[in-house]
């Protein structure tokens, strides 16, 4: 019994023990954490983790912290649930395979079938609006992203039923080319996590790319991932070595360069030894010299961000679309196990990011030379306005 009572008040505690460990992680790691506004945050966090009730639910424990975390006022900086890391790391989520727009709250429109999902196998199709989930309206996207059932749907007027139950869905955001005309391509990237970016893989990809002579870079939706890994790609359109900008943790000017390394402990060990890493694209990468446009919007953050910033320095180079998320640090996870079972675990900004110009894009974002809305008569018909208004632009 008192084993029992022992390890009851054990599990008790832990939301206060992880409270504790947050208040210590980010006075330890948080880039910013000599300034006196976060030493004042500090001393906050102490007295919340003093707070925290005993006899809690982990739920509601993570999002009392989440807002505190919240009010520091950075990107990158939370606490994560195990399922929450899957999807981030592994794109692996409970999912219909359903990608749609929003229009005005009036029409979701889908406009992808992610292959071997169940929207795939129900035979959806981009075009198709969704109606009513389970005899409901549909008022956001995220419902017939994440919940199964019964959709109405609409599809060039004609209206019919299907069903379609969300499941595990482990998606590949692998970098995609596809050929629009000759000498004409579109490539799409909607990730930088190292796992899509092999260097041999990523050779293969750039040779192809550079035999074309008008190219779509579509980043709408790539969440970022590895700085070398956007290095790599950013290597294929700077014909030479050129600096896009440099991560920095202190003030000094002690100084070094990012390698061509995917491995994310490399790169954290030698910032921890400097206060200013340059991010400088790499040699000998296949070049492509022609004419791009690339798309980025809301979804558009982190490490994409600065890629797409970088085009504004490179000729015959358009951005177009919506301003980006200005979420723009080096974050690095620490574990929680405090938590209990699972990968809990913080995200901390480790050191923040300036542009070639010296200009901070976290919490401003890059905008876009032109505006670019969505047409919902050619969502209708299944045609991606952006990409016809892209082509519009390099072929004319």
């Amino acid at each position: 019994m008192i084993a029992f009572l022992t390890a009851k008040l054990s599990f008790a505690l832990s939301k206060r023990y992880a409270a504790f460990d947050v208040c210590r992680l980010v006075e330890r790691n948080y880039y910013r954490r000599s300034e006196p506004v976060v030493q004042d945050w500090i001393t906050q966090c102490r007295k919340f983790a003093n707070r925290q009730p005993i006899f809690v639910g982990t739920d509601e424990a993570i999002l009392s912290i989440n807002d505190l975390l919240s009010s520091v006022g950075v990107s990158h900086l939370n606490l994560y649930t195990p399922s929450e890391n899957r999807e981030i790391w592994e794109n692996e989520a409970i999912d219909t395979g359903i990608r749609a727009r929003d229009f005005l709250g009036k029409h979701i429109v889908i406009y992808e079938i992610i292959s071997g999902s169940a929207a795939d196998e129900a035979n959806l199709e981009p075009g198709d609006e969704i109606l009513q989930l389970n005899g409901e309206p549909v008022n956001t996207v995220r419902e017939v992203v994440t919940r199964g059932g019964k959709f109405v749907v609409s599809r060039q007027g004609m209206k019919f039923e299907v069903d379609v139950l969300a499941r595990a869905l482990s998606e590949d955001l692998g970098p995609q080319l596809t050929l629009a005309s000759e000498g004409v391509g579109v490539l799409r990237i909607q990730s930088f996590l190292a796992q899509y970016f092999d260097k041999s893989a990523w050779l293969d990809l750039s040779q192809k790319i550079s035999d074309l002579d008008y190219l779509v870079v579509d980043l709408r939706g790539n969440g970022g991932g590895s700085f070398p890994a956007m290095l790599r790609a950013a290597s294929s359109f700077h014909c030479k070595p050129v600096r896009i900008g440099h991560l920095y943790r202190g003030a000094s000017n002690e100084q070094d360069q990012m390698d061509d390394e995917l491995a994310a402990d490399a790169q954290l060990e030698k910032l921890a030894h400097v206060d200013l890493l340059a991010l400088t694209t790499f040699p000998d990468y296949p070049c492509f010299g022609g004419e791009v446009v690339v798309l980025v919007d809301e979804q558009t953050s982190s490490v994409a961000e600065i890629f797409a910033d970088s085009f504004f320095n490179r000729t015959h180079s358009q951005v177009w679309g919506r301003q980006t998320a200005g979420q723009v640090v080096m974050a690095r996870w620490f574990p929680l196990p405090a938590l209990g079972r699972g990968d809990y675990s913080i995200s901390i900004p480790v050191a923040g990011y300036r542009d070639a110009q010296g200009i901070e894009i976290e919490d401003q974002g890059v905008n876009p030379e032109k505006l670019l809305e969505y047409d919902l008569a050619d969502a209708l018909k299944g045609d991606d306005t952006w990409l016809k208004a892209a082509f519009s632009e390099l072929l004319n």
